[in-house]
């Protein structure tokens, strides 16, 4: 409500909540986009084992999907944790193509 209001009196008004967290909107891992596609592709042949009748290998693809999966959830972590915990330590969020020098 504070946000749609504005300010009362002599308050400042309160930061926007995008203004929270600073950094680059719309950077993306590239190797988590990779790993979201090996886990689909290992995923599709998994269900075509098992509508082939080979329960083996798709009982396989499905373990292999799980790492697959882990692997790029923590690209994902690692990655968001790379981009805002400086903010938090007190520096400054550097980016690719971004001059720091």
């Amino acid at each position: 409500l504070l946000f749609a209001v504005g300010h009362v009196g002599d308050m400042p008004a309160p930061k926007p909540p995008e203004d929270i967290l600073p950094g680059p909107k719309g950077t993306r891992n590239p190797l988590v986009i990779v790993g979201a596609g090996i886990t689909g592709a290992v995923l599709c042949c998994g269900f075509l084992a098992f509508k082939s009748g080979n329960t083996n290998m798709s009982q396989q693809m499905m373990r292999a999907r799980i790492l697959a999966q882990g692997a790029t959830v923590a690209l994902m972590v690692g990655s968001s944790s790379a981009l805002v915990l400086p903010t938090f330590l007190g520096g400054e969020v550097t980016t690719p193509g971004s001059d720091s020098a």
